[in-house]
């Protein structure tokens, strides 16, 4: 049952205004819109369709068509400085639409790099080096290069700390309880 001092206390707590000042909101958003800008072009690029035909292509070249149906892609927008990943056991691509907003060129490269994982993995078994002679030998059919990392410029994408760092404990002597 509400009553008169619920009211009360419901008034001063939104008095005091715990969130920050409308000006602080209108920044954040300014960024957000400059990378949401971004990955709309990005998206505008690189439409599904589009990914599919660079996948369809490379895997005619690779003679492995029929798993065409077995892999798909997705944008992952969790990812933070990782440009790409394969997931084995889903068969799936998986692309930072927020690095590659940045570098639009790499799509191609990372699609590549991610479905010769998924290839190799399901050709060959889970005995396979990552970036082994084998896939190194995909990767050259596709007339990419075999590289396994970037250097593309990752600021402002590593996460922050959610909350501050652990205090080291004071280890306290047995003595002191006696």
């Amino acid at each position: 049952m509400v009553n008169e001092s619920t009211i009360a206390q419901i008034a001063r707590f939104e008095e005091r205004k715990p969130w920050p000042s409308p000006p602080r909101f209108r920044i954040i958003s300014a960024m957000a819109d400059a990378s949401d800008r971004a990955f709309d072009v990005l998206l505008a690029e690189w439409p599904a369709e589009r990914l599919r035909a660079a996948l369809d292509e490379v895997l005619e070249l690779w003679e492995v068509i029929d798993l065409r149906a077995a892999i798909g892609i997705r944008w992952n927008s969790r990812l933070r400085t990782t440009i790409g990943r394969a997931l084995l056991d889903d068969m799936l691509v998986e692309l930072n639409p927020r690095l590659l907003a940045r570098h639009p060129e790499q799509v191609r490269h990372v699609l590549v790099h991610e479905a010769a994982h998924l290839v190799v993995r399901r050709l060959h078994g889970a005995g396979v080096a990552p970036h082994g002679k084998i896939w190194k030998a995909y990767m050259g059919r596709a007339e990419e290069s075999s590289r396994a990392t970037h250097d593309l410029d990752v600021s402002g994408l590593r996460a922050r700390r959610r909350r501050p760092a652990a205090k080291a404990r004071r280890r306290r002597s047995p003595w002191r309880f006696w």
